[in-house]
C-alpha cells in the first residue's frame, strides 16, 4: 500500500466541471477500488 500526502488539497472525485451542482462519485478501478489516475 503506498500513502500519498499532498502539499496542497487532492480531490479524486470525477468531476466534470465548475458549473456542476453535485460531484460524481469517486474514480474506481475494474475492482473497485479507489484510485487517482492523471488527467
Amino acid at each position: 500500500m503506498i500513502i500519498f500526502k499532498p502539499v496542497t488539497p487532492l480531490h479524486v472525485g470525477a468531476g466534470r466541471g465548475l458549473e456542476e451542482a453535485v460531484d460524481l462519485p469517486l474514480q474506481r478501478d475494474n475492482l473497485g477500488l479507489p484510485v487517482i489516475w492523471g488527467s
